[in-house]
């Protein structure tokens, strides 16, 4: 009877059939790594059937498979350029993939709220106008009026106050005149005493007038004449200042206007350059698998919304379980194949990894994964950024390895083991060294030789053996392998322990 079955499902064979010394070749792991040769045994006494490996020496490849999505490594990102506390709206978009011209028209963000700003700033403006002209015209006037009064109205009341001293001189000189005729009246006796002392009265009176003239005449320019250039003066400052903070006032509103103008053109978003678009959907960046951009969503500013792509600079950034991230190295080779193109393989090498998860998904939250970046070594012109991809990125590869199934080898104590089956039908327990591992093999630095028969899954049967007593072990490394480097993260033992 010929089974083809691949190691790990060993253990999960039904009983076989009771037929001694049955062969079941293997199939080719990892890209032919290895041909094994698995065989079984008579029934125990409890009836199950004793499955075999031959160990053997063959070469050894560990490789590490992850799901990734192809992206360009070079693009021209066109970002939201809306200024908004609450965001912008898509109305419309052009579909991912098509292919536009330099101009054309990508995005139309929804600009109603901003057209009715603009309407409010509007008014906003011609109010601040207004108030500027006032302040102009108050400022132009309270100039004229210091120039008229310096040039005018002083002059004018200082010659009526001129005049009126003039008078009152007059008025004294013949005042005297008066008194002095009706004094030589008097002793004549030609005039009363009433009427010189009328005469005398009327030279004090004359007298007082000339005085109160050259004081208004000194009070004019000594006094009135600062007090109200300084007054009109202080009136010109003061609307020099209005004018100033009205012509700020203006300039905001009409910055602000202009602004608003702008943001209304930004909601119109044009593309940059000839070009495919591709909708920046990143997933490295959040968890959900719901779109970003579509019709009705809300974008935010600076938010890259779409893409244009180089095609002759692609890369897949895959997504590494947190596992097995310890193990990539930066420059390790890879093998890139495309769900949509069945049968085509690329190569590429680890150009990052990422320090950090990558946000974890809602409904996988206990699942973390790092971002991987590969570039993609000669891209042909029929790929397309956010295809499916595979990737196999080579982590250790060895010449000649001895080698047996991980469905052979148990931990006890930090220790691991093989249960040999002798040809006689006897079993021992020996302890082995394991080196590197994948997800089908253990190398075996020592503690078994070639042809030797392994027992797969020997759980049932090792309360009929005896683990040997712990030896000390030099653990040394094929004389062909590649040095794997520091790995981040490491711990003590071999893979298989967790295994």
């Amino acid at each position: 009877m010929k089974l083809t079955l691949f190691p790990k499902l060993a253990a999960k064979l039904p009983p076989a059939v009771r037929r001694p010394r049955v062969w079941v070749p293997g199939v080719l792991l990892l890209g032919g790594a290895l041909a094994l040769t698995l065989r079984t045994s008579r029934p125990s006494a409890g009836g199950a059937a004793i499955l075999t490996a031959a160990v053997q020496t063959a070469p050894f490849v560990e490789e590490i498979l992850e799901s990734g999505e192809l992206e360009s490594a070079s693009n021209v990102e066109v970002r939201c350029r809306v200024r908004s506390m609450a965001g912008a709206a898509i109305l419309t978009l052009v579909t991912e993939g098509s292919a536009v011209k330099k101009g054309n028209l990508i995005m139309q963000l929804d600009d109603s709220d901003l057209k009715n700003r603009m309407v409010d700033q509007q008014i906003n403006v011609n109010k601040s106008a207004a108030e500027l002209a006032q302040a102009q015209a108050d400022l132009s006037s309270s100039e004229m009026a210091l120039r008229e009064y310096q040039s005018g109205l002083f002059l004018e009341t200082e010659k009526t106050y001129e005049s009126a001293a003039f008078v009152a001189e007059e008025n004294l000189r013949r005042a005297n005149e008066y008194l002095r005729y009706s004094k030589h009246l008097a002793q004549k006796g030609y005039i009363s005493e009433v009427q010189l002392e009328a005469d005398t009265f009327a030279l004090g009176k004359a007298t007082k007038e000339l005085e109160l003239s050259k004081t208004k005449l000194d009070v004019l320019r000594l006094f009135t004449k600062e007090k109200t250039v300084k007054e009109l003066m202080a009136n010109v400052e003061k609307f020099k200042t209005k004018v100033a903070t009205s012509e700020r006032s203006y300039q905001i509103d009409v910055r602000r206007l202009e602004d608003i103008k702008e943001q209304i053109a930004f909601c119109r978003i044009a593309a940059p350059l000839d070009g495919q678009v591709v909708y920046a959907n990143d997933q490295r960046n959040r968890g959900s698998s719901e779109p970003l951009i579509a019709e009705g969503k809300v974008v935010r500013e600076n938010q890259v919304l779409v893409r244009l792509p180089d095609p002759t600079r692609m890369q897949v950034l895959a997504r590494i379980n947190e596992s097995r991230v310890d193990r990539i190295r930066n420059g390790q080779k890879v093998r890139i194949s495309l769900d949509a193109l069945p049968g085509t393989v690329l190569t590429g090498k680890v150009d990052s990894v990422s320090d950090y998860p990558m946000p974890p998904n809602p409904y996988y939250s206990n699942l973390k994964y790092y971002a991987c970046e590969i570039p993609v070594v000669n891209p042909p012109v029929n790929i397309r950024p956010g295809m499916t991809s595979s990737v196999s990125i080579l982590v250790e590869q060895l010449k000649e390895a001895r080698q047996v199934p991980l469905a052979a080898v148990f931990a006890r104590d930090d220790r691991h083991y093989c249960l040999v089956r002798h040809e006689d039908e006897g079993m021992e327990a020996r302890e082995i060294t394991v080196g590197a591992s994948n997800d089908a093999m253990a190398v075996v630095e020592n503690g078994l030789t070639d042809g030797e028969q392994v027992v797969l899954s020997p759980q049932p049967w090792l309360h009929d053996v005896s683990l040997p007593a712990p030896r000390a072990t030099v653990r040394s490394a094929p004389a062909d392998a590649p040095d794997p480097g520091p790995r981040k993260g490491s711990q003590a033992g071999s893979p298989v322990a967790s295994r």
